[in-house]
């Protein structure tokens, strides 16, 4: 069981990797889908992000892009 969260974004990342600990760090469990910007993802990328920017997290109707939006808001207690 998830908490209704969902990251997209290249698991060779080091962003990706950073958002994952910050997430895990919480406490809070999340479903993946895989978005490799080099290959076959970047079609689903550029649909959740114009830039295709890496990663994105979604909850409820909040959507963020990039490591450095993403903490404040889960330290914010906004998910």
């Amino acid at each position: 069981m998830t908490d209704g969260l969902r990251l997209t974004g290249y698991h060779f990342g080091v962003c990706m990797r950073s958002v994952r600990m910050g997430l895990a760090a919480k406490g809070l469990t999340h479903d993946f889908d895989e978005g490799d910007p080099f290959g076959e993802g970047a079609e689903a990328l550029t649909r959740l992000q114009t830039f295709g920017r890496s990663p994105v997290l979604e909850a409820r109707a909040l959507r963020r892009f990039g490591a450095g939006t993403m903490a404040p808001v889960a330290d914010a207690g906004l998910f």
